[in-house]
């Protein structure tokens, strides 16, 4: 006589990443922001580019959360958002969370020693050391160097023998200036025109730090209207990215040092004077050079210094056990933390972006392999509580042998595990 016996592993990969955006401004004013708004409109706009918008070839990939990202390939490096340079690891990333390719358990698991969402990793200790080999700048660059090392929490600091740090360096061979995203490991580079601003200078290393352009932002239809005079060299410039730039913490900053201004005459459709963005009343906004605004500066410490610690929790909720079957059910918690030791409870001040990926075996047939799915699925934590229900009722014991150990048709195995995200810790 055959037995069956009901057993099961059920897993969820969990990547808690998010990113800054802004926070309310608090009325920081500088001198140099006297200027009316006539005189602004005078003022070049200069938005810096790796490579003149439209040059090289063009990909495209579809996103697992559905949204679309658009690299500009030149040569042999891929440009992100005009001025950001991938490494090759944030390449792979991109390409392993497209739906061209599907992310491996293995890889996912891998990537749960580095607690990053590993497309935007942050400088340990929000030190960031470097080296300047671009005299014609080098004024503007210690100059900006020193305004973030007196205005956040990050540190610049000049490198001995460090192995991560940053060159600044001339500028792209086409460009006006670019940068790279995050911590890439090794040398990486700022690029920069002879004579930038300093304006410029404090743009390139926000993404450096982590920073993302803020008209990218998920939530910005909230707060500005996209115009259709934007020309397809410079679309892909104004998407969103919610699949990695995460969430954002505060209101859309029109004074963050990161935004593109309502007009750009490069972006325009046979030189159309309309702008490329306004607010939702219709009125135009500027871009800042002067300073990081206090979104820029809340946002950033938020990221590198928020001690903010996560870990999942599993609670039976309906169990079976018996000579037959092995069955229960289990809810899934997320808990925040104020300490690495998971010990005190710490309430969310900021929404918090979760995407989750299920990765489930089915087995069709007792003779062949079986088949693997990896089903995306995002979810937005408000702030205000410690912790937060992810999933209910989750079947933990739901796969059955034949009395010889094969497995029967339309049974299945899932799996559950996690990785951290940025500025995150996950514990089990």
């Amino acid at each position: 006589m055959k037995t069956k016996k009901h057993l099961s592993l059920w897993v969820s990969f969990v990547l808690l990443i998010f990113v800054l955006g802004s926070c309310k401004k608090d009325g920081l004013k500088k001198a140099a922001l006297n200027d009316n708004a006539a005189d602004k409109t005078s003022k070049q706009v200069i938005i810096p580019q790796a490579y003149p918008a439209g040059t090289g070839e063009r990909i495209t990939y579809y996103m697992n959360d559905g949204t679309t990202v658009v690299l500009q390939k030149v040569n042999d490096e891929y440009i992100f958002d005009g001025d950001i340079v991938l490494s090759t690891n944030q390449l792979k990333y991109i390409q392993d969370h497209s739906s061209s390719k599907k992310p491996s358990v293995q890889s996912i698991i891998k990537n749960h020693s580095t607690f990053t969402s590993n497309f935007n990793l942050l400088w340990p200790g929000g030190k960031v050391y470097y080296t300047i080999n671009n005299p014609i700048n080098q004024a503007t660059i210690n100059q900006a160097i020193s305004y973030w090392n007196s205005h956040t929490q990050i540190q610049l600091i000049p490198r001995t023998n460090q192995a991560n740090y940053v060159i600044f360096q001339g500028a792209p061979p086409m460009g006006a200036g670019d940068s790279q995203i995050g911590m890439i490991g090794g040398a990486q580079l700022i690029r920069l025109i002879d004579n930038v601003d300093f304006g410029g200078v404090l743009h390139e290393i926000g993404h450096t730090v982590g920073l993302l352009h803020e008209q990218t932002r998920a939530d910005r239809g909230l707060y500005i209207t996209l115009t259709s005079n934007i020309n397809s060299s410079w679309a892909p410039q104004y998407q969103t990215y919610p699949g990695l730039s995460g969430y954002e913490i505060g209101t859309f900053d029109f004074e963050s040092i990161m935004l593109y201004p309502s007009d750009n005459p490069d972006a325009r459709i046979n030189g159309n004077p309309a702008p490329q963005m306004t607010k939702l009343d219709g009125s135009v906004f500027y871009q800042q050079r002067y300073y990081l605004s206090a979104g820029d500066i809340a946002g950033v410490n938020y990221l590198y210094f928020s001690n903010t610690y996560a870990r999942l929790r599993h609670v039976v909720t309906t169990a079976n056990y018996d000579q037959f079957s092995t069955y229960a059910e289990e809810d899934v918690y997320v808990d925040f933390f104020q300490d690495a030791a998971c010990a005190i409870p710490k309430v969310l001040s900021t929404k918090i972006h979760l995407n989750l990926y299920d990765y489930n075996q089915t087995y069709m047939d007792n003779n062949q392999s079986p088949y693997n799915t990896i089903t995306p699925d995002y979810r937005d934590l408000a702030p205000g509580s410690n912790s937060y229900l992810i999933t209910s009722g989750l079947v933990t014991a739901n796969m059955y042998f034949t009395y010889d150990g094969l497995t029967l048709s339309g049974s299945y195995n899932n799996f559950i595990s996690g990785a951290g995200g940025v500025g995150y810790v996950l514990k089990y």
